[in-house]
């Protein structure tokens, strides 16, 4: 599935921009990803035990900066490991 494909998906509509890339990313790296009741986008790696959540407005504060961080922390990590 293409780029444009995934943001235009209709679970990602009603996030922003920032959220979109993120969790595109993060699913392109093998996390499953649901929406929760919230509207979240609940996120688990590949691991099977790692778990996150994006907020549809990474200008919430610093939570898209947040989720950011962590995602590129595990990355990191597999890297590493």
């Amino acid at each position: 599935m293409s780029n444009s494909d995934r943001t235009s998906s209709h679970r990602l509509v009603r996030f922003d921009q920032h959220a979109r890339d993120l969790v595109n990313e993060m699913v392109d790296a093998g996390w499953s990803l649901r929406i929760t009741k919230k509207g979240e986008a609940f996120l688990k790696a590949p691991d099977g035990s790692t778990t996150t959540t994006v907020s549809r407005s990474s200008l919430r504060g610093r939570s898209g900066a947040n989720a950011r961080a962590f995602f590129e922390r595990w990355k990191k990590g597999q890297l590493d490991g």
